[in-house]
């Protein structure tokens, strides 16, 4: 395993996270491969880019903005790599919620092939039903 290269070693991926927290979900897309993989801790998987872009476009809908603050990035060879990150959440209606989670990426370059995110949303989606 490579040592921690740090939270801003790769630009793309922090580009990336950017766009889906401004939910510019089309943007966001360029970055995933045809074929793409993505599975949010124990919700389903979701495979192919247009339904991870329509995943994400009825997931953003539950909160009014987010934030993403990575961490760490550790390359762990040229095709893996982990983000660690924290992610704040400000809710429709006001309140905000932040949780800690990791997400390990499968790449081809610049562009994922598989996401596994693992983080406990469950205050996230509980603020908001609150808020609801």
């Amino acid at each position: 395993m490579t040592p921690a290269s740090g939270p801003d070693s790769h630009p793309w991926i922090r580009q990336y996270f950017t766009l889906c927290a401004e939910k510019d979900i089309d943007a966001a897309m360029e970055y995933w491969a045809p074929e793409g993989e993505l599975q949010f801790a124990n919700h389903p998987r979701v495979i192919g880019r247009e339904t991870i872009r329509n995943n994400f476009k009825e997931f953003v809908g539950n909160w009014e903005k987010e934030t993403h603050r990575i961490r760490e990035v550790w390359v762990l060879d040229d095709e893996h790599l982990l983000v660690e990150m924290r992610t704040s959440f400000l809710l429709h209606g006001g309140g905000d919620v932040t949780v800690e989670g990791v997400t390990f990426c499968r790449i081809d370059g610049e562009r994922f092939l598989e996401q596994r995110t693992y983080v406990d949303l469950g205050p996230v989606f509980a603020g908001a039903s609150a808020q609801g």
